[in-house]
């Protein structure tokens, strides 16, 4: 499967701005980010399933992003939606472990957890942390 220019543009500004930690707000979220993040966010669960690869590899990078920079209630709402992502999740939830917060890294740390072994791919990531990250 080819992905256009414009998927790939977009899906690497998004993962430089996690890996960065480049605030992505002035985006327009998803319309089911934005469902996801709400007091009624388990009611959008379904919608997960069927969304197609690249819009599933979105929200799901703005659902991390979230868990960067978002409300209190809206970074557990973003976590808790994300661990439903299975494998797509594994990817922003690796650039959160750079992150420089150690709650956020040690959500993510969690949240990988909460995917399973559908994030068996982030072993080896962390392993290291563990062995070097005091703060997580």
């Amino acid at each position: 499967m080819r992905l256009s220019m414009q998927v790939r543009v977009m899906r690497a500004l998004c993962v430089l701005s996690l890996c960065a930690g480049i605030s992505t707000s002035s985006f327009a979220l998803d319309p089911l980010t934005q469902r996801l993040t709400s007091a009624s966010w388990s009611s959008a669960l379904p919608e997960i399933e069927r969304l197609d690869p690249q819009s599933k590899q979105r929200v799901a990078q703005e659902l991390a992003e979230i868990m960067v920079s978002g409300y209190s209630d809206e970074k557990f709402r973003a976590r808790q939606a994300l661990s439903k992502f299975g494998r797509t999740a594994v990817a922003p939830l690796l650039c959160l472990l750079r992150n420089n917060q150690d709650l956020v890294r040690w959500n993510a740390i969690e949240t990988l957890g909460e995917v399973g072994r559908d994030a068996a791919e982030a072993a080896p990531q962390l392993a290291a942390i563990i062995q070097t990250d005091q703060d997580v």
